[in-house]
Formats: structure tokens, sequence, C-alpha cells
């Protein structure tokens, strides 16, 4: 999938608005942003290969005694570090290594909310494999286990949850397995093949969810 579709499938599931404000009225500076903060927050990145297909990333956050730890979920991967914010900004080092850094500098919405500002990737092993995409939002929607999500994208595709399996309608006669990996987020089987998905709430304060598979930079909008 290119990656202007990327786009438009991530921002079918997120929507951020700001209230506007008397041009003359002075701005309050902006408080600046803590470590603790990113428990209530998700982080999702898609990445650009012009030889492969990069799977999207799911980061979320927990607090670990005084840490904060961030783990990293790809479809067939994990990653856990603790990170702590300076000057509105951390970093995650994938391995440890430097080889697999992501820069994430934060900023807030006039309402208070924390946005992303800006990002950037470095794979030191492929350079050609860039992070167009970051989005951050507050993971404060509801749970998706029982219910049925549709596509949006045209593909007449759904998706149903029990509490324990799932199915995907392009994979007839085919029940799948999942875990929760956290709030609204899950990592599942189907048919041999491994996925994961991730709820945002929409432009209408609606559940939606994204769906991407081992092997694809693809993120299927559902809602």
């Amino acid at each position: 999938m290119k990656t202007t579709h990327i786009v438009a499938s991530i921002l079918l599931l997120i929507s951020f608005t700001a209230c506007k404000k008397n041009s003359n009225e002075p701005k309050p500076e902006p408080k600046p942003i803590i470590t603790d903060e990113l428990v209530g927050y998700q982080i999702v990145v898609a990445f650009k290969s012009p030889a492969a297909n990069v799977p999207p990333k799911l980061f979320h956050f927990a607090k670990s005694g005084n840490e904060v730890m961030a783990t990293m979920d790809g479809v067939q991967s994990r990653r856990i570090r603790a990170i702590t914010v300076t000057d509105n900004r951390f970093t995650f080092d994938s391995d440890e290594d430097g080889k697999f850094v992501y820069e994430f500098n934060l900023k807030r919405d006039e309402k208070g909310v924390v946005i992303m500002g800006s990002s950037k990737y470095q794979n030191l092993n492929d350079p050609s494999i860039t992070m167009p995409i970051a989005v951050i939002w507050l993971s404060d929607f509801p749970g998706f286990k029982g219910k049925t999500f549709k596509s949006v994208d045209g593909t007449n595709y759904e998706l149903k949850f029990t509490t324990d399996t799932w199915t995907f309608n392009p994979v007839a006669g085919k029940t799948g397995t999942f875990y929760e990996i956290a709030k609204g987020a899950w990592k599942g089987r189907l048919d041999g093949k491994d996925y994961m998905g991730f709820s945002a709430p929409d432009e209408h304060n609606q559940v939606a969810m994204g769906l991407t598979r081992e092997d694809s930079e693809m993120i299927i909008p559902f809602q």
C-alpha cells in the first residue's frame, strides 16, 4: 500500500480538534509533558520501504515502580524499554545498540492533550526504510470484545470478536484466537498467519479499529 493510502487509513481512525481563540488573547505557555503522562496514551507508527513490506508498530506505556516502561509491539515482535521524557521528547532504542532508534517530539494542543509534534526513525541496517507516520492518542476508548467491526475502505470486510476468538470474513470458515496487549489492542492468529489490531476514537468519538498482518504495511480501517 502506498504511503498516501497508509496516511488516509490512519486518519480514518483518529481526529484531533482544537478550539480557536482570539488572536489578540495571550496564550499561556503549555505545561511540560512529563513521563508519567504517557501511561494514558498509545502511539502507532507506519513505515515506508522501497524493497519490503514493513508492518506498523504500536507503542503503549505502563508504570513499573518509579519507571515508565514503553512496550513496542509489532505483529511478530515485542521490545520493552524504560523511557524518560525530557524537554517533551523521548527516544526508544529498539535493541539498545543504536541500530533501530525512534525519536518522538511531543507537544500539547490547545486543550492540553498530548499530540505528536515530529518524529524520526533511524535504521542503520537499511536507511531506505522511513517512518512517515507517527500518531499519538489517548487510550480512553472502550474494549472490543463481543463487538463487530466493518471495514470503511470499500472492501466489505468484517471483524467479529467473542471473549477469546475472532473471525475475519475474507478467511472463510476459520476462527482465530487472540490476546490483549494493551487497552483496545490485541494480537491474534488466524489460518496460520499473525495479525495485530488496535482501537482508536474516530472523528465522531466512536470506536474504530486498525488491522494489520505479518509481512504487510497495510492498515485496514474498521468501524
